[in-house]
């Protein structure tokens, strides 16, 4: 997504838009209607991030509480120093969950030493234990349902999943809804209280990459609507861009795996909400509007290397990606952390 400009973006080849499920448009959409699908999804954004910062602080939570007798143990006689060595493999396995890569020992140990960190057998298995399922693909999953206005089951998240090529747990489908619900209601709204400073050091931690990536995104969104194409024909474009930020959160990238794929994964999406995939507009959103180099990916990584070394620099988040095989950009660092700067 990344462009590395402030500057309106140049225009694409033209497209005529075909008719697709979500409506016949006028060919000017009026600022109004842009400014609705702005305050809808800038909303969305920032809600996806409670959602998944509540889940994520409660799973940390929990995996801590469950703890072995000696380990819990270990953590009364020495609790700093217990701290300070689990809080390493913890931003480790949170760091995978963000890139979508499935933790195991090789990924952990390959990305602590690019952090400076020599891994521990014990540690290691710790951190194997976390239990963050797919929760990155049902809350944006969740949410598109909302933008789209279908209703909030449990049957039409997983078809949500599936369509994202996750596999489907119906259970954890019924806990996420029941927590958003929750959340919803006024009845929960934030992470569980952390029962020591390691919870809250890393609870913050979780909070403010998705808080950092929710500014990113709506900056992205604010960026896309100065296309003339996209304002002109919005509500035919929005379910489509909305897709694209779904996969995003899954470690999806257009750049990554080519344009065909992921266009075919942005159709199955708008199918899998009973639409009609319109080839033009997919194929469009895909390729010609600067999505791409994953720049969300940036943000965990930055933030994994502050929990572990207290602070980043380019090089080093550099270093961090490589270590997982995510390709690398300077410019994009740069950007991110620049960014991460301003909005300190």
């Amino acid at each position: 997504m990344y462009k590395g400009s402030s500057k309106v973006p140049e225009e694409p080849p033209s497209l005529s838009v075909g008719e697709c499920q979500v409506g016949k448009m006028p060919s000017k959409a009026s600022s109004a209607k842009i400014q609705e699908w702005k305050d809808l999804l800038t909303t969305t954004i920032t809600d996806i991030s409670l959602l998944l910062s509540t889940l994520l602080g409660e799973e940390i939570t929990n995996a801590i509480n469950k703890a072995s007798f000696t380990d819990k143990i270990l953590m009364k006689i020495a609790k700093k120093q217990v701290e300070e060595a689990s809080t390493p493999y913890i931003s480790a396995a949170l760091f995978l969950v963000f890139a979508g890569k499935k933790s195991n020992k090789e990924l952990l140990s390959a990305l602590l030493e690019s952090a400076g960190i020599h891994p521990k057998e014990k540690m290691l298995n710790f951190a194997l234990s976390l239990n963050f399922k797919n929760i990155l693909a049902y809350v944006p999953a969740l949410y598109f349902l909302n933008v789209m206005k279908r209703d909030l089951t449990s049957e039409n998240l997983a078809m949500v999943v599936s369509a994202m090529d996750v596999p489907v747990d119906r259970s954890e489908a019924e806990n996420i809804i029941s927590i958003y619900q929750g959340i919803n209601s006024k009845k929960r709204n934030s992470i569980s209280a952390p029962k020591d400073a390691m919870q809250d050091k890393l609870n913050k931690a979780v909070g403010a990459t998705l808080s950092l990536i929710a500014k990113l995104m709506v900056s992205e969104l604010n960026r896309i609507l100065e296309y003339r194409k996209v304002a002109d024909n919005v509500d035919a474009f929005m379910p489509y861009v909305s897709v694209v930020g779904v996969l995003e959160f899954v470690g999806r990238d257009v750049k990554l795996e080519g344009e065909k794929k992921f266009t075919e994964s942005v159709k199955k999406i708008i199918a899998s909400v009973g639409l009609t995939p319109d080839n033009k507009l997919a194929s469009y959103t895909s390729s010609s509007i600067g999505f791409g180099n994953f720049p969300f990916i940036y943000i965990p990584a930055l933030y994994f290397l502050i929990s572990v070394n207290g602070e980043a620099t380019v090089a080093s988040l550099l270093n961090v990606l490589k270590a997982v095989g995510i390709p690398a950009d300077e410019a994009i660092a740069g950007f991110i952390y620049t960014f991460y700067k301003d909005n300190q």
